[in-house]
């Protein structure tokens, strides 16, 4: 259960340093503040997980990820955090950073740590993987539009 409370935990971090990012970047605070909400949603879905965990319905694969994986993921969105919060940030550092955060939740295969036999509880890690999908294309739009100056 632990692995997965630290998992929610770095959703919501996350999406703290989007609303953070919807501070220092006002002309994007829709998109920012939009994506923070999502990422605190994918945290409520994380701990429905746990719940299916009390009761015996999960298996976890602490294997796949150690407590040390997320706190070193948790080291870099502190710093992400502390870094544009003291030195203020640009709008293509933010996507960039954001394009980062997205797709290393993907490639590192975060939403493999669970194993069900339950097709709910499978449906939840699919919409997971489908949001954090959604979330790559939505700010490689932004980004994009921002490199070529279009925004």
């Amino acid at each position: 259960m632990e692995t997965l409370e630290l998992l929610a935990k770095n959703e919501e971090e996350i999406g703290e340093l989007y609303k953070l990012y919807a501070r220092l970047l006002p002309q994007y605070k829709d998109l920012w503040l939009e994506l923070s909400a999502e990422e605190m949603n994918h945290a409520k879905w994380i701990r429905d997980f746990a719940k299916g965990i009390e009761e015996g319905a999960l298996i976890i694969n602490t294997k796949r990820f150690p407590a040390a994986a997320f706190n070193t993921y948790h080291e870099y969105l502190q710093g992400a955090m502390e870094k544009a919060d003291t030195r203020g940030i640009e709008p293509i550092q933010a996507f960039t950073a954001a394009l980062y955060i997205e797709k290393s939740l993907i490639e590192l295969k975060f939403w493999e740590v669970i194993d069900t036999g339950s097709e709910d509880f499978d449906k939840v890690a699919l919409r997971l993987r489908e949001a954090t999908n959604g979330h790559v294309k939505k700010i490689e739009e932004y980004w994009s539009k921002v490199k070529d100056k279009r925004i």
